[in-house]
């Protein structure tokens, strides 16, 4: 902007910043012929919440804020969980524990939320022979925007196949019947090769700029055969 008559300046380069809960993103921009500029924003899934932006000159330091706006999240009274599926490799007769975050949306609550193992929610309507699945507890109450973990333990006996989907369903007192969503897990069984699972069962983290962290995943062979290990290149 013309500082002596007010009036927007064409053509030029100007840095767009845009802030998120003290984190912030800056893109390149120019205005146009008339002195303003469009650019079509995406947000990081799940970053929902108010965002504060301005465009600064390339050199300046400076936020001021000049703008904000919102986005809601389309799925504020859902019960989500992640991840939406499951591949597990698995020795015959050596049971397996997977943990399911549950996360509450912003104006959702659910009381005795857990999964079920039903035949009806199987492919044939009938639960595959073999796999033995223990849904764990139901979680007693989880409220507005909280997270919990479900523990799910499966084992698969000498009947099951090689290769096997069955699917959960995660039910709670306020949607006994439909639900809030499948998990659809592909299990993989073997009686003479190497099984290599690892503890936790993932790593959920993060860091700001200019910051590292450290994190410690291990890994065991229950198998029955020797696991080779390949060099990782990052």
């Amino acid at each position: 902007m013309d500082r002596s008559d007010g009036h927007p300046l064409a053509e030029v380069p100007l840095i767009l910043v845009i802030t998120f809960d003290g984190f912030e993103k800056s893109a390149k921009v120019c205005t146009g012929s008339d002195g303003s500029f469009t650019y079509a924003f995406e947000p990081t899934p799940g970053q929902y919440g108010e965002y504060k932006a301005c465009a600064i000159y390339p050199d300046l330091m400076d936020r001021p804020v000049q703008g904000k706006f919102t986005i809601a999240s389309a799925v504020k009274d859902r019960i989500g969980f992640s991840p939406a599926s499951y591949q597990l490799t698995t020795c015959l007769r050596y049971e397996r524990q997977i943990e399911i975050p549950v996360t509450a949306g912003s104006e959702a609550s659910a009381t005795n939320l857990g999964f079920v193992y039903e035949a009806s929610d199987q492919e044939e309507e009938t639960l595959p022979q073999g796999i033995h699945v223990d849904t764990d507890d139901p979680v007693p109450d989880l409220g507005p925007g909280e997270t919990q973990t479900i523990t799910i333990t499966l084992w698969a006996d000498n009947t099951a196949e090689e290769n096997t989907d069955i699917t959960l369903r995660l039910v709670s007192d306020e949607a006994p019947d439909i639900g809030w969503g499948e998990l659809p897990i592909h299990i993989q069984t073997t009686d003479t090769g190497p099984v290599v699972t690892s503890d936790p069962s993932r790593i959920e983290t993060g860091l700001a700029l200019d910051q590292s962290v450290t994190e410690t995943l291990t890994l065991k062979n229950m198998g029955f055969a020797p696991w080779l290990i390949l060099p990782c290149l990052w």
